[in-house]
């Protein structure tokens, strides 16, 4: 059962978008590719906390924060997952939905330095005292425009 304003989201978009399931096409890292969604083949869709509760009719440039509530996968060849680890810093998105089709939306990320790179002071405590990943590089390269389309799937609370 999900709390008020939780969402199930599923990705629906490309592999290499904004938390994409694999970043099968970006070579910016030195460490092996973080994976930041889970595929709809290997596992359930993530649980995330929106604020605000985003609805339909939002208007487009609607301002929210998406927070995880689980950790989905852990680690991923040694190396911390960077998105849906429970009390990490928030990212925040500009909500833009897609006329006519009911409960998907475009987001584009908005603030994405802070949150999108690992904080070294707190590997151990997210399960991997040894990762190295920070996500600067690729956040620079995209320049945090690039969508991703996702489907918030409402639940009975």
């Amino acid at each position: 059962m999900l709390g008020p304003g939780q969402y199930l989201i599923k990705s629906k978009g490309p592999t290499d978008t904004l938390l994409g399931h694999h970043m099968d096409s970006m070579d910016m890292f030195p460490v092996p590719k973080p994976v930041l969604s889970v595929p709809e083949s290997e596992g359930p869709p993530e649980i995330w906390r929106l604020e605000p509760v985003i609805s339909p009719d939002a208007p487009p440039g609607t301002v929210f924060r998406i927070f995880a509530q689980q950790n989905y996968t852990g680690i991923e060849n040694g190396e911390v997952v960077i998105w849906g680890i429970p009390g990490q810093r928030p990212q925040m998105w500009t909500l833009m939905p897609q006329p006519g089709v009911e409960d998907v939306f475009s987001v584009v990320a908005t603030d994405t330095m802070e949150a999108w790179t690992l904080d070294p002071e707190n590997r151990e405590s997210q399960g991997s005292p040894t990762s190295k990943i920070s996500v600067r590089p690729w956040m620079e390269a995209i320049g945090g425009d690039r969508t991703q389309l996702f489907e918030f799937i409402r639940t009975e609370y």
